[in-house]
């Protein structure tokens, strides 16, 4: 029993379903925002987590870093932009746009609101959203301006002509991080496998694929630690 987060069930899990169809008789995936999923882990009623941040308190959870992604500011496709694009400058170029925001109830919608204090960018609160669909298609149809992240816009895909993707210069709270949350000792190294799976789907399949149809992206903008399985 496995719990996803939304864009990532979306856009990986296909392929990591797949990969894993020889490792397990049984496979069930369950999608939802990460406060969910991860209580439903501590509760026992999913095996592993797929999700964007974790306090879990539970010395038995392990958590692993799966990869990495930037964020990035979306914007309709045709509005006239910066020629520095720093989010100030991003954020004043807006004009009469809102910053349609993804909702407090979500994860990506708290760290997106941490990253704006840290770059001092204020906007006020117009539009939410859990899901990336109805944002982007604000976006898309020139109702605001967004941040996002290259998954949730790959998710997304079907609005990518109507809106224009503008990576984002690094900066300290300027990533989403996806962890694996596993219990120790369990399922014989299966996490092991999901965390392998994982990662080749990103580098070979889905990364390329996302910058094929973004190409403004940077490598960068999404990208997978360095680890060896033994």
């Amino acid at each position: 029993r496995l719990g996803c987060v939304d864009s990532f069930a979306a856009t990986v899990g296909p392929q990591l379903i797949r990969a894993m169809s020889g490792k397990a008789r049984q496979i069930q995936m369950w999608s939802g925002l990460t406060p969910t999923l991860t209580e439903q882990m501590l509760g026992r009623e999913l095996d592993m987590v797929i999700c964007t941040e974790t306090s879990v308190a539970d010395p038995r959870i392990v958590q692993r870093l799966l990869f990495s992604e930037s964020w990035v500011a979306v914007y309709p496709k045709h509005h006239p932009l910066p020629a520095v694009a720093t989010l100030k400058n991003l954020a004043a170029s807006a004009g009469h746009l809102p910053l349609i925001r993804y909702s407090q109830r979500s994860v990506t919608g708290q760290q997106i609101d941490r990253y704006l204090r840290h770059v001092g960018v204020q906007a006020p609160r117009c539009y939410e959203f859990d899901a990336t669909d109805p944002l982007l298609s604000l976006v898309a149809s020139g109702l605001g301006w967004a941040l996002s992240t290259p998954l949730c816009l790959w998710q997304s895909r079907h609005h990518l002509d109507a809106v224009r993707v503008v990576p984002l210069p690094p900066a300290r709270l300027g990533q989403r991080h996806f962890f694996l949350l596993s219990r120790e000792g369990e399922w014989a190294d299966l996490d092991d496998e999901v965390v392998r799976v994982t990662r080749e789907v990103i580098r070979h399949h889905t990364a390329p694929a996302i910058r094929q149809h973004i190409p403004a992206l940077p490598a960068s903008a999404l990208s997978c630690p360095d680890e060896e399985f033994t």
